[in-house]
């Protein structure tokens, strides 16, 4: 049968290795907050100003040279059986400038 003594000893073991258990924890955690505020906003935001500059640097090559010709390749725009919506020849996010349609654009601009 364990004594007092033996029961205090291993309790107070017991609350240290908790103590070391939650220290590690918020270093962990500490370690995570600060990878993400130092590394990882900063990409984020990176990636973003790059991805806005290239996206602005199209919509100018987009508005000096037009739209790309249309031609009427055999292996594009091929429609086996119609969509499901609207008149089944236009996709779901059908755009009228960008998307041709298997007979060519729908508006010239």
């Amino acid at each position: 049968m364990a004594t007092l003594r033996q029961a205090v000893r291993r309790f107070s073991s017991y609350v240290e290795h908790v103590k070391v258990k939650e220290e590690a924890a918020d270093a962990g955690i500490s370690m995570w907050a600060k990878i993400s505020m130092f590394v990882a906003l900063p990409m984020i935001t990176i990636c973003a100003v790059n991805a806005i500059k290239l996206e602005n640097a199209h919509k100018e090559h987009i508005e000096h040279h037009g739209r790309p010709p249309f031609v009427p390749y055999s292996h594009l725009r091929l429609r086996n059986k119609p969509y499901p919506w609207k008149d089944g020849v236009r996709s779901l996010f059908h755009n009228k400038f960008h998307n041709a349609l298997p007979t060519g654009y729908e508006e010239e601009q």
